[in-house]
């Protein structure tokens, strides 16, 4: 059986383990809100440099209706990078 990851084995009084306080950092990825924000700018700007003569909102719309729409704006912004 494997220790728990908080408990250290070593010298612990009366031979109990040694608890050990885990030291939590903050990594350098973003947090899920983050990365959903940046999804959204992205997909965002796909939209707007889809060249039909819509407004933004009947894009998103159109491409939640039509999977062939969908995959010509995905398409559209993929051909530019």
């Amino acid at each position: 059986m494997t220790p728990h990851p908080d408990i250290a084995t070593g010298a612990g009084v009366a031979g109990q383990p040694k608890r050990v306080a885990r030291r939590t950092t903050k990594s350098k990825s973003m947090s899920g809100s983050q990365n959903f924000a940046l999804i959204h700018r992205y997909a965002l700007s796909l939209l707007k440099r889809e060249p039909t003569k819509m407004s933004v909102a009947m894009k998103r719309r159109k491409a939640t209706w039509s999977d062939n729409y969908f995959l010509d704006v995905l398409s559209t912004g993929f051909s530019e990078i």
